[in-house]
């Protein structure tokens, strides 16, 4: 009987573990966020969108940039995130992203309705680039880490 119920047991473990996409997270809720909120779109998953190291065009850990794209600077200190421009026009937009802070941070890019896009770990004296589509809306640049988002971490960026 005790044997039979752990074959059970491990039938379902290993279905269950089967079952899922791992290393797919893109789909489920950040920590903290509600399933009914926008999904967070980390810039690992975005499928061939981070260039070979090779490519001269763009500066490594870029995310789908294109000289067209409006171009915005944020630079990241402990505690702060400067963004200029902070007002721009829709469309295609790069954030270029500079952590001058000693701490790694992982920012998201957050608007209620349309969704978050979230950075790889961007680590002290480091730079990436984020890219996207952003229509009209203002939307958040902020720490993951709550904590720093409390003492000061986070900007606006309003999209016309």
């Amino acid at each position: 009987m005790r044997r039979s119920l752990f074959i059970a047991f491990l039938g379902l473990f290993v279905l269950a573990g089967g079952c899922g996409d791992a290393g797919n997270e893109g789909n489920v809720p950040a920590e903290g966020q509600d399933a009914a909120q926008p999904p967070v779109i980390r810039s690992e998953d975005v499928s061939g969108a981070v260039p070979a190291p090779r490519d001269p065009a763009r500066r490594p850990g870029s995310i789908g940039a294109n000289a067209d794209n409006t171009q915005v600077s944020a630079t990241l200190s402990e505690f702060a995130i400067a963004v200029s421009p902070d007002t721009i026009p829709a469309g295609e937009t790069t954030i270029n992203i500079d952590n001058r802070g000693e701490r790694r941070h992982i920012i998201e890019v957050r608007h209620t309705s349309r969704g978050r896009w979230r950075t790889t770990p961007i680590g002290p004296g480091t730079s990436v680039g984020l890219s996207m589509s952003l229509p009209a809306g203002t939307y958040d640049i902020v720490s993951t880490d709550e904590d720093y988002v409390n003492r000061g971490m986070r900007a606006t960026l309003v999209v016309r």
